[in-house]
């Protein structure tokens, strides 16, 4: 019995030397939607630059994440009200569970992922989406950040 315990037991002990998937770069192509790799710093300046963005706080892991993706984030409209926006797609990946994130979650007031939060132009408050989203949601989001 300690054998067999032993056995299953050693490869989670040694997830923790697993490598970590690198982040994606500044700015990559997902299709043809440019997106910008979150972190809070480029965050900040993206706004002080008085940018909209669109954050979106996914995971590998998280199957309300892959639904929305599907059923909006890949759709053409969604490309479209950002480009008329004028808005920066902005991804965090949260599938190894970063601090970063963690701690932008928190201040949120977010159990977890998916957290969507879209802000305006010249500043404010970020508007924070539903958990389930529909194409009309997302661009009434950014139609009103971009008053």
């Amino acid at each position: 019995a300690v054998l067999v315990l032993l056995a299953l037991g050693w490869p989670l002990a040694r997830l923790h030397a697993l490598p970590r998937p690198q982040p994606v770069a500044t700015a990559a192509q997902d299709g043809d939607l440019a997106t910008v790799a979150w972190s809070p710093q480029a965050l900040v300046d993206l706004r002080a630059q008085g940018r909209i963005v669109f954050v979106n706080m996914t995971a590998d892991w998280c199957v309300t994440c892959k639904a929305n993706e599907r059923a909006v984030f890949a759709a053409t409209d969604f490309r479209a009200a950002l480009h008329a926006a004028n808005a920066v797609y902005m991804v965090g990946d949260y599938t190894d569970v970063d601090p970063a994130i963690t701690a932008y979650l928190q201040a949120h007031r977010a159990v977890g992922v998916p957290l969507y939060v879209v802000y305006p132009r010249g500043g404010g408050e970020g508007e924070i989406l539903p958990t389930l989203l529909t194409p009309g949601t997302v661009t009434a989001a950014l139609g009103r950040a971009a008053r």
